[in-house]
Protein backbone atom coordinates (compact mmCIF):
# COMPACT_ATOMS: atom_id res chain seq x y z
CA UNK A 1 0.00 0.00 0.00
CA UNK A 2 1.22 3.50 -0.63
CA UNK A 3 -0.33 7.06 0.31
CA UNK A 4 -1.33 9.16 -2.87
CA UNK A 5 -2.71 12.69 -2.75
CA UNK A 6 -3.89 15.07 -5.07
CA UNK A 7 -1.56 17.89 -4.15
CA UNK A 8 2.40 17.84 -4.68
CA UNK A 9 3.13 20.72 -2.62
CA UNK A 10 1.46 18.81 1.02
CA UNK A 11 3.23 19.62 3.61
CA UNK A 12 5.35 17.21 5.84
CA UNK A 13 5.15 15.89 8.76
CA UNK A 14 6.58 16.39 11.86
CA UNK A 15 8.01 19.90 10.44
CA UNK A 16 4.31 20.38 9.71
CA UNK A 17 1.77 19.46 12.17
CA UNK A 18 -0.98 20.09 10.26
CA UNK A 19 -1.47 18.95 6.79
CA UNK A 20 -3.62 16.58 4.08
CA UNK A 21 -3.91 13.12 4.42
CA UNK A 22 -3.03 10.75 1.77
CA UNK A 23 -5.12 7.93 0.89
CA UNK A 24 -3.77 4.17 1.11
CA UNK A 25 -4.04 2.00 -2.26
CA UNK A 26 -2.36 -0.67 -3.66
CA UNK A 27 0.45 0.09 -5.92
CA UNK A 28 -0.79 -1.51 -8.83
CA UNK A 29 -4.15 0.15 -8.20
CA UNK A 30 -2.40 3.81 -8.21
CA UNK A 31 -0.99 3.13 -11.28
CA UNK A 32 -4.61 1.97 -13.37
CA UNK A 33 -6.74 4.02 -11.88
CA UNK A 34 -8.08 7.42 -14.21
CA UNK A 35 -7.94 10.00 -11.67
CA UNK A 36 -10.17 12.97 -11.97
CA UNK A 37 -7.83 15.45 -10.88
CA UNK A 38 -3.28 15.72 -10.50
CA UNK A 39 -2.54 12.76 -8.43
CA UNK A 40 0.90 11.82 -6.75
CA UNK A 41 2.72 8.81 -4.83
CA UNK A 42 5.33 7.98 -2.72
CA UNK A 43 7.53 4.76 -2.68
CA UNK A 44 6.72 4.39 1.44
CA UNK A 45 4.36 3.00 2.98
CA UNK A 46 3.07 4.08 6.78
CA UNK A 47 -0.62 3.79 6.22
CA UNK A 48 -1.42 4.56 10.24
CA UNK A 49 0.38 7.86 9.64
CA UNK A 50 -1.28 9.09 6.37
CA UNK A 51 0.58 12.25 6.44
CA UNK A 52 3.72 13.08 4.42
CA UNK A 53 6.52 12.17 6.21
CA UNK A 54 9.84 14.53 5.23
CA UNK A 55 13.30 13.81 6.45
CA UNK A 56 12.51 14.59 10.39
CA UNK A 57 10.19 11.90 10.80
CA UNK A 58 12.63 8.77 10.71
CA UNK A 59 14.33 8.95 14.12
CA UNK A 60 10.42 9.18 15.58
CA UNK A 61 10.83 5.30 16.93
CA UNK A 62 6.95 6.61 19.11
CA UNK A 63 5.27 6.47 15.68
CA UNK A 64 7.58 3.91 13.50
CA UNK A 65 8.74 1.60 15.94
CA UNK A 66 8.99 -0.62 13.22
CA UNK A 67 10.32 2.10 10.60
CA UNK A 68 9.44 2.67 7.22
CA UNK A 69 8.98 0.44 4.62
CA UNK A 70 10.02 1.45 0.97
CA UNK A 71 7.78 -0.58 -1.35
CA UNK A 72 8.68 0.77 -4.20
CA UNK A 73 11.90 1.55 -6.45
CA UNK A 74 10.82 4.22 -9.07
CA UNK A 75 13.19 5.96 -11.69
CA UNK A 76 12.37 9.08 -13.75
CA UNK A 77 14.45 8.94 -17.25
CA UNK A 78 13.65 12.59 -18.76
CA UNK A 79 14.43 13.27 -22.30
CA UNK A 80 17.34 15.91 -22.46
CA UNK A 81 15.67 17.78 -25.60
CA UNK A 82 12.78 18.59 -23.00
CA UNK A 83 13.72 19.10 -20.00
CA UNK A 84 14.79 22.45 -19.24
CA UNK A 85 16.91 21.79 -16.18
CA UNK A 86 19.19 19.64 -18.60
CA UNK A 87 19.26 22.95 -21.60
CA UNK A 88 15.86 21.23 -23.13
CA UNK A 89 12.64 23.13 -25.01
CA UNK A 90 10.24 22.18 -22.12
CA UNK A 91 8.26 20.85 -25.23
CA UNK A 92 6.87 16.92 -24.42
CA UNK A 93 9.28 14.03 -25.47
CA UNK A 94 9.30 12.76 -28.68
CA UNK A 95 7.92 10.27 -30.17
CA UNK A 96 11.50 9.41 -31.98
CA UNK A 97 13.22 9.51 -28.63
CA UNK A 98 10.52 7.25 -27.30
CA UNK A 99 11.56 4.90 -30.03
CA UNK A 100 15.09 5.40 -28.95
CA UNK A 101 14.96 4.21 -25.94
CA UNK A 102 13.08 1.08 -27.24
CA UNK A 103 16.03 -1.31 -27.18
CA UNK A 104 16.98 -0.09 -23.54
CA UNK A 105 14.27 -0.96 -22.07
CA UNK A 106 13.98 -4.33 -23.65
CA UNK A 107 17.46 -4.98 -22.45
CA UNK A 108 16.53 -3.75 -18.84
CA UNK A 109 13.45 -6.21 -18.92
CA UNK A 110 15.73 -9.01 -19.88
CA UNK A 111 18.42 -8.39 -17.20
CA UNK A 112 15.51 -7.74 -14.54
CA UNK A 113 11.59 -8.76 -16.02
CA UNK A 114 8.93 -7.23 -15.11
CA UNK A 115 9.11 -3.79 -14.81
CA UNK A 116 6.25 -1.41 -15.30
CA UNK A 117 7.10 1.79 -17.89
CA UNK A 118 4.60 4.30 -18.23
CA UNK A 119 5.69 7.67 -20.27
CA UNK A 120 5.72 11.16 -18.70
CA UNK A 121 5.05 14.63 -19.90
CA UNK A 122 9.49 14.68 -20.47
CA UNK A 123 10.44 11.33 -20.86
CA UNK A 124 9.12 7.89 -18.82
CA UNK A 125 9.23 6.35 -15.68
CA UNK A 126 10.45 3.08 -14.63
CA UNK A 127 8.60 1.27 -11.51
CA UNK A 128 9.87 -2.00 -9.79
CA UNK A 129 8.41 -3.37 -6.43
CA UNK A 130 10.41 -3.60 -3.31
CA UNK A 131 10.47 -6.12 -0.17
CA UNK A 132 12.59 -5.94 3.15
CA UNK A 133 13.75 -2.16 2.89
CA UNK A 134 13.38 -0.86 6.39
CA UNK A 135 14.31 2.58 6.76
CA UNK A 136 15.11 3.13 10.73
CA UNK A 137 17.02 6.43 11.41
CA UNK A 138 18.70 9.39 9.23
CA UNK A 139 21.59 7.12 8.46
CA UNK A 140 19.23 4.17 7.11
CA UNK A 141 17.52 6.91 4.76
CA UNK A 142 21.76 7.87 4.21
CA UNK A 143 22.06 4.91 2.81
CA UNK A 144 19.19 4.35 0.46
CA UNK A 145 20.36 7.85 -0.91
CA UNK A 146 23.80 6.34 -1.60
CA UNK A 147 22.20 2.93 -3.29
CA UNK A 148 19.81 4.89 -4.97
CA UNK A 149 22.49 7.10 -7.23
CA UNK A 150 24.58 4.07 -7.39
CA UNK A 151 21.56 1.84 -8.97
CA UNK A 152 21.19 5.07 -11.07
CA UNK A 153 24.66 4.78 -12.05
CA UNK A 154 24.68 0.55 -12.94
CA UNK A 155 21.21 1.64 -15.45
CA UNK A 156 23.54 4.04 -17.03
CA UNK A 157 26.33 2.09 -17.19
CA UNK A 158 24.55 -1.55 -17.90
CA UNK A 159 21.56 -0.32 -20.09
CA UNK A 160 22.54 3.34 -21.18
CA UNK A 161 19.59 4.36 -19.65
CA UNK A 162 19.89 8.53 -18.24
CA UNK A 163 18.23 8.48 -14.79
CA UNK A 164 17.61 11.57 -12.77
CA UNK A 165 19.31 10.90 -9.85
CA UNK A 166 17.80 13.59 -7.93
CA UNK A 167 15.21 11.78 -7.15
CA UNK A 168 16.89 9.92 -4.59
CA UNK A 169 15.29 11.17 -1.25
CA UNK A 170 13.09 8.14 -0.04
CA UNK A 171 10.09 10.73 0.67
CA UNK A 172 9.96 11.73 -2.83
CA UNK A 173 6.49 12.03 -4.60
CA UNK A 174 5.65 11.14 -8.21
CA UNK A 175 2.62 11.85 -10.60
CA UNK A 176 0.63 9.08 -11.40
CA UNK A 177 0.10 8.26 -15.03
CA UNK A 178 -3.61 9.01 -15.51
CA UNK A 179 -4.51 12.12 -13.51
CA UNK A 180 -5.55 15.50 -15.40
CA UNK A 181 -2.36 17.98 -15.22
CA UNK A 182 -2.80 21.80 -15.24
CA UNK A 183 -6.77 21.15 -16.70
CA UNK A 184 -5.63 18.43 -19.14
CA UNK A 185 -6.23 14.43 -19.12
CA UNK A 186 -2.90 12.77 -19.08
CA UNK A 187 -2.58 10.20 -21.64
CA UNK A 188 0.33 8.07 -21.78
CA UNK A 189 1.37 5.07 -23.57
CA UNK A 190 2.52 2.21 -20.52
CA UNK A 191 4.59 -0.94 -20.94
CA UNK A 192 3.90 -3.63 -18.87
CA UNK A 193 1.21 -5.00 -16.11
CA UNK A 194 0.32 -3.04 -12.83
CA UNK A 195 -0.28 -6.46 -11.54
CA UNK A 196 2.71 -8.22 -12.94
CA UNK A 197 5.84 -5.74 -11.03
CA UNK A 198 8.75 -8.01 -9.99
CA UNK A 199 10.57 -7.13 -7.09
CA UNK A 200 14.06 -5.39 -7.62
CA UNK A 201 16.95 -7.60 -6.27
CA UNK A 202 20.40 -6.57 -7.93
CA UNK A 203 22.52 -4.91 -5.60
CA UNK A 204 24.96 -2.46 -7.04
CA UNK A 205 28.76 -2.91 -7.30
CA UNK A 206 31.47 -0.84 -5.97
CA UNK A 207 31.86 0.77 -9.48
CA UNK A 208 28.49 1.68 -9.06
CA UNK A 209 28.76 3.37 -5.18
CA UNK A 210 31.65 5.42 -6.78
CA UNK A 211 30.22 6.56 -9.69
CA UNK A 212 26.79 7.32 -7.83
CA UNK A 213 28.99 9.61 -5.45
CA UNK A 214 29.02 12.30 -8.10
CA UNK A 215 25.47 12.31 -8.80
CA UNK A 216 24.02 12.74 -5.59
CA UNK A 217 23.33 16.53 -6.27
CA UNK A 218 20.38 18.52 -7.10
CA UNK A 219 20.20 19.45 -10.93
CA UNK A 220 20.61 22.88 -10.98
CA UNK A 221 16.92 24.62 -11.90
CA UNK A 222 17.20 27.22 -14.42
CA UNK A 223 17.43 30.56 -13.20
CA UNK A 224 15.03 32.08 -16.20
CA UNK A 225 11.45 30.82 -17.21
CA UNK A 226 10.45 32.00 -20.41
CA UNK A 227 6.83 31.28 -21.30
CA UNK A 228 6.70 28.65 -23.15
CA UNK A 229 4.44 29.43 -26.56
CA UNK A 230 1.41 27.04 -27.01
CA UNK A 231 0.54 25.60 -30.46
CA UNK A 232 -2.22 26.00 -32.27
CA UNK A 233 -5.12 23.55 -31.00
CA UNK A 234 -7.29 21.83 -33.77
CA UNK A 235 -10.73 23.28 -33.27
CA UNK A 236 -13.20 19.86 -32.73
CA UNK A 237 -15.68 20.75 -30.05
CA UNK A 238 -16.12 17.62 -28.45
CA UNK A 239 -14.21 15.27 -30.32
CA UNK A 240 -14.67 12.57 -32.94
CA UNK A 241 -15.95 9.84 -30.56
CA UNK A 242 -18.85 12.16 -29.17
CA UNK A 243 -20.13 12.57 -32.56
CA UNK A 244 -19.52 8.90 -33.46
CA UNK A 245 -20.99 7.55 -30.35
CA UNK A 246 -23.96 10.40 -30.68
CA UNK A 247 -24.57 8.85 -34.14
CA UNK A 248 -25.32 5.46 -32.72
CA UNK A 249 -27.40 6.65 -29.74
CA UNK A 250 -24.76 5.64 -27.40
CA UNK A 251 -23.98 9.00 -25.88
CA UNK A 252 -25.66 9.49 -22.84
CA UNK A 253 -26.04 12.67 -20.38
CA UNK A 254 -22.99 15.13 -19.91
CA UNK A 255 -21.40 14.54 -16.40
CA UNK A 256 -19.65 17.94 -16.53
CA UNK A 257 -18.11 19.85 -18.75
CA UNK A 258 -16.06 17.85 -20.99
CA UNK A 259 -17.28 14.16 -19.51
CA UNK A 260 -20.20 12.50 -20.74
CA UNK A 261 -21.83 8.96 -19.66
CA UNK A 262 -21.84 6.42 -22.79
CA UNK A 263 -22.63 2.92 -23.70
CA UNK A 264 -20.33 0.56 -23.80
CA UNK A 265 -19.67 -1.26 -26.95
CA UNK A 266 -18.85 -4.62 -25.16
CA UNK A 267 -21.35 -4.43 -22.03
CA UNK A 268 -22.65 -7.47 -23.05
CA UNK A 269 -19.99 -8.72 -21.39
CA UNK A 270 -20.17 -6.93 -18.54
CA UNK A 271 -21.31 -8.56 -15.04
CA UNK A 272 -23.32 -5.90 -13.50
CA UNK A 273 -24.40 -2.32 -14.10
CA UNK A 274 -26.97 -0.54 -15.90
CA UNK A 275 -26.66 2.05 -19.25
CA UNK A 276 -25.39 5.06 -19.03
CA UNK A 277 -24.64 4.47 -15.06
CA UNK A 278 -21.22 6.36 -15.51
CA UNK A 279 -19.08 2.94 -15.20
CA UNK A 280 -18.33 3.81 -19.13
CA UNK A 281 -17.30 7.47 -19.83
CA UNK A 282 -16.10 9.66 -22.83
CA UNK A 283 -13.50 12.61 -21.97
CA UNK A 284 -13.22 15.54 -24.22
CA UNK A 285 -9.68 16.12 -26.47
CA UNK A 286 -7.43 18.25 -25.15
CA UNK A 287 -6.32 21.12 -26.91
CA UNK A 288 -4.59 19.64 -29.53
CA UNK A 289 -6.07 16.05 -30.24
CA UNK A 290 -9.37 15.49 -31.68
CA UNK A 291 -10.23 11.87 -30.90
CA UNK A 292 -11.23 12.23 -27.33
CA UNK A 293 -10.50 9.64 -24.93
CA UNK A 294 -13.19 6.94 -23.93
CA UNK A 295 -12.60 4.96 -20.32
CA UNK A 296 -14.81 1.82 -19.32
CA UNK A 297 -13.84 1.20 -15.15
CA UNK A 298 -15.08 -2.69 -15.84
CA UNK A 299 -12.53 -5.42 -15.77
CA UNK A 300 -13.26 -6.87 -18.88
CA UNK A 301 -12.22 -3.86 -20.19
CA UNK A 302 -9.15 -3.13 -18.59
CA UNK A 303 -7.03 -3.93 -21.30
CA UNK A 304 -8.80 -2.60 -24.64
CA UNK A 305 -6.90 0.54 -26.44
CA UNK A 306 -7.34 3.51 -28.46
CA UNK A 307 -7.22 1.13 -31.28
CA UNK A 308 -10.30 -1.22 -30.00
CA UNK A 309 -12.36 1.55 -29.34
CA UNK A 310 -12.09 3.16 -33.05
CA UNK A 311 -12.30 -0.54 -34.46
CA UNK A 312 -15.74 -0.68 -32.97
CA UNK A 313 -16.91 2.15 -35.56
CA UNK A 314 -17.09 1.31 -39.16
CA UNK A 315 -14.82 3.65 -41.44
CA UNK A 316 -18.21 5.71 -42.82
CA UNK A 317 -18.91 6.38 -39.32
CA UNK A 318 -15.30 7.66 -38.78
CA UNK A 319 -15.40 9.85 -41.45
CA UNK A 320 -19.09 10.91 -40.24
CA UNK A 321 -17.88 11.65 -37.46
CA UNK A 322 -14.67 13.71 -38.38
CA UNK A 323 -17.00 15.82 -40.47
CA UNK A 324 -19.63 16.55 -37.88
CA UNK A 325 -16.17 17.85 -35.47
CA UNK A 326 -14.43 19.34 -38.34
CA UNK A 327 -11.36 17.33 -38.29
CA UNK A 328 -10.33 16.40 -42.00
CA UNK A 329 -8.44 12.83 -42.80
CA UNK A 330 -4.99 13.01 -41.85
CA UNK A 331 -2.76 11.84 -44.92
CA UNK A 332 -0.71 10.49 -42.56
CA UNK A 333 -2.67 7.62 -41.28
CA UNK A 334 -1.96 4.54 -43.26
CA UNK A 335 -4.66 1.76 -43.22
CA UNK A 336 -3.65 -1.75 -42.05
CA UNK A 337 -4.16 -3.55 -45.44
CA UNK A 338 -1.87 -0.42 -47.30
CA UNK A 339 0.98 -1.05 -44.75
CA UNK A 340 1.17 -4.96 -45.45
CA UNK A 341 0.81 -4.50 -48.94
CA UNK A 342 3.42 -1.79 -48.70
CA UNK A 343 5.80 -4.37 -46.62
CA UNK A 344 5.81 -7.24 -48.83
CA UNK A 345 2.02 -9.03 -47.72
CA UNK A 346 3.90 -9.04 -44.13
CA UNK A 347 1.11 -8.69 -41.71
CA UNK A 348 0.39 -5.65 -39.25
CA UNK A 349 0.76 -6.36 -35.60
CA UNK A 350 -0.12 -3.74 -33.06
CA UNK A 351 1.53 -3.29 -29.75
CA UNK A 352 -0.70 -2.54 -27.21
CA UNK A 353 -1.40 -3.85 -23.47
CA UNK A 354 -3.44 -6.75 -24.81
CA UNK A 355 -0.37 -9.11 -24.70
CA UNK A 356 -2.40 -12.51 -25.16
CA UNK A 357 -3.84 -11.01 -28.64
CA UNK A 358 -0.32 -9.49 -29.47
CA UNK A 359 1.15 -12.63 -29.15
CA UNK A 360 -1.56 -15.06 -30.58
CA UNK A 361 -0.94 -12.57 -33.96
CA UNK A 362 2.98 -12.88 -33.68
CA UNK A 363 2.53 -16.81 -33.62
CA UNK A 364 0.57 -16.87 -36.44
CA UNK A 365 3.20 -14.65 -38.50
CA UNK A 366 5.69 -16.49 -36.93
CA UNK A 367 3.89 -19.71 -39.25
CA UNK A 368 4.46 -17.73 -42.38
CA UNK A 369 7.85 -18.66 -42.65
CA UNK A 370 9.95 -21.50 -43.51
CA UNK A 371 11.70 -24.06 -42.17
CA UNK A 372 10.26 -23.38 -38.60
CA UNK A 373 9.00 -26.34 -36.12
CA UNK A 374 8.32 -27.59 -33.01
CA UNK A 375 9.48 -30.38 -31.39
CA UNK A 376 9.01 -31.47 -27.89
CA UNK A 377 7.31 -28.42 -26.70
CA UNK A 378 10.17 -26.13 -27.85
CA UNK A 379 11.02 -24.32 -30.96
CA UNK A 380 13.45 -25.44 -33.42
CA UNK A 381 15.07 -24.96 -36.64
CA UNK A 382 17.40 -27.37 -39.55
CA UNK A 383 21.01 -26.01 -39.65
CA UNK A 384 24.22 -27.09 -40.99
CA UNK A 385 27.03 -28.35 -39.07
CA UNK A 386 30.09 -29.71 -40.15
CA UNK A 387 28.15 -30.74 -43.85
CA UNK A 388 25.57 -32.46 -42.01
CA UNK A 389 22.06 -31.55 -40.85
CA UNK A 390 21.13 -31.14 -37.37
CA UNK A 391 18.29 -29.80 -35.07
CA UNK A 392 18.77 -26.87 -33.17
CA UNK A 393 16.61 -25.49 -30.50
CA UNK A 394 16.37 -22.07 -31.27
CA UNK A 395 17.71 -19.29 -28.82
CA UNK A 396 15.41 -16.25 -27.62
CA UNK A 397 17.68 -14.03 -29.93
CA UNK A 398 16.79 -16.21 -33.01
CA UNK A 399 13.16 -15.87 -32.30
CA UNK A 400 13.15 -12.43 -31.75
CA UNK A 401 15.00 -11.82 -35.14
CA UNK A 402 12.59 -14.55 -37.14
CA UNK A 403 9.57 -12.23 -35.54
CA UNK A 404 10.95 -8.73 -36.94
CA UNK A 405 11.16 -10.53 -40.32
CA UNK A 406 7.78 -12.19 -40.02
CA UNK A 407 5.44 -8.88 -39.26
CA UNK A 408 5.72 -5.76 -38.76
CA UNK A 409 4.97 -4.18 -35.50
CA UNK A 410 3.61 -0.86 -35.11
CA UNK A 411 2.59 1.16 -32.56
CA UNK A 412 -0.51 3.91 -32.35
CA UNK A 413 -0.06 7.54 -31.89
CA UNK A 414 -2.94 9.97 -32.24
CA UNK A 415 -2.04 12.69 -34.43
CA UNK A 416 -2.28 15.70 -31.97
CA UNK A 417 -2.97 17.85 -35.10
CA UNK A 418 -5.91 16.23 -36.84
CA UNK A 419 -6.86 13.15 -33.87
CA UNK A 420 -6.30 10.26 -36.44
CA UNK A 421 -3.97 7.77 -35.43
CA UNK A 422 -1.03 7.20 -37.11
CA UNK A 423 1.29 4.03 -37.21
CA UNK A 424 4.94 4.01 -35.71
CA UNK A 425 7.42 1.39 -36.71
CA UNK A 426 8.10 -0.27 -33.20
CA UNK A 427 10.58 -2.36 -32.04
CA UNK A 428 9.40 -6.23 -31.13
CA UNK A 429 8.72 -6.05 -27.29
CA UNK A 430 10.79 -8.38 -25.28
CA UNK A 431 7.98 -9.51 -23.89
CA UNK A 432 6.55 -10.78 -27.21
CA UNK A 433 9.54 -12.44 -27.44
CA UNK A 434 10.03 -14.19 -23.86
CA UNK A 435 6.21 -15.59 -24.75
CA UNK A 436 6.12 -16.73 -28.25
CA UNK A 437 9.54 -18.51 -27.20
CA UNK A 438 8.12 -20.07 -23.62
CA UNK A 439 4.64 -21.22 -25.66
CA UNK A 440 4.99 -25.14 -25.89
CA UNK A 441 2.57 -25.00 -28.73
CA UNK A 442 2.45 -22.83 -31.54
CA UNK A 443 -1.09 -23.33 -33.60
CA UNK A 444 0.42 -23.73 -37.48
CA UNK A 445 4.14 -24.53 -36.91
CA UNK A 446 4.74 -28.06 -38.37
CA UNK A 447 5.80 -30.63 -36.19
CA UNK A 448 9.18 -31.99 -36.35
CA UNK A 449 9.61 -35.18 -34.87
CA UNK A 450 13.38 -36.34 -36.16
CA UNK A 451 16.10 -36.09 -39.68
CA UNK A 452 15.38 -38.96 -42.40
CA UNK A 453 18.42 -39.86 -44.28
CA UNK A 454 17.22 -42.59 -46.37
CA UNK A 455 14.27 -44.05 -47.43
CA UNK A 456 11.90 -44.56 -44.49
CA UNK A 457 8.47 -46.53 -44.81
CA UNK A 458 5.45 -44.73 -43.46
CA UNK A 459 3.02 -47.35 -41.84
CA UNK A 460 0.42 -47.95 -44.91
CA UNK A 461 4.19 -49.16 -46.11
CA UNK A 462 4.97 -46.80 -48.96
CA UNK A 463 8.80 -44.76 -49.07
CA UNK A 464 9.43 -41.85 -48.29
CA UNK A 465 11.84 -40.34 -51.11
CA UNK A 466 10.80 -36.88 -51.51
CA UNK A 467 12.82 -33.77 -49.85
CA UNK A 468 10.72 -32.30 -47.35
CA UNK A 469 8.35 -32.87 -44.34
CA UNK A 470 6.03 -35.83 -44.15
CA UNK A 471 3.07 -35.32 -42.33
CA UNK A 472 2.52 -38.68 -41.94
CA UNK A 473 5.71 -39.45 -39.66
CA UNK A 474 6.62 -35.58 -39.13
CA UNK A 475 10.16 -36.48 -40.25
CA UNK A 476 11.96 -33.97 -42.42
CA UNK A 477 13.72 -36.01 -45.59
CA UNK A 478 17.04 -34.00 -45.96
CA UNK A 479 18.96 -36.83 -48.61
CA UNK A 480 20.20 -39.73 -49.33
CA UNK A 481 22.68 -41.18 -52.09
CA UNK A 482 20.91 -43.42 -54.51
Amino acid sequence: MIPVWRDKRVKGWPKNPQGAKATYQPLAEVLRTVFESDAHFAAYSAPHHPRRLNKEALPNTEMFPDGVAMVALLFDVDATESHKAMGGTGEPASDEWWLAQQPKIEALLVAHPGAFFYRTRGGYRIVYALDGVILHSPADADAWSSTYVALCAYLKRAFDILVDASCFQWNRLFRAPWVVRDGKRQIHEVIGSPDAIAIWTYEPSAEDFEIGKTLRRQRPKPKTHKPREERAAASVGDGVLFHAFQSRGMLGPQIEAGKWAIECPWSHEHSKGDRFDTSTVLFAPSAGEALGWPHCSHAHCARRDIRDWVGTFAEEELVGARDAAGVAPSSAYVEPQQAETASHERPTIIVRTDEMRVNDEAVAALAMLAGIYQRGGRLVEVIEVDGRRAIREMPMPRVRELLADAANFIVLKEDTETGCLVEVPAFVPDWCVRAVHVRGEWPGLPRLVGLLDAPALRPDGTVIQELGLDTCLHGLQVGFDA
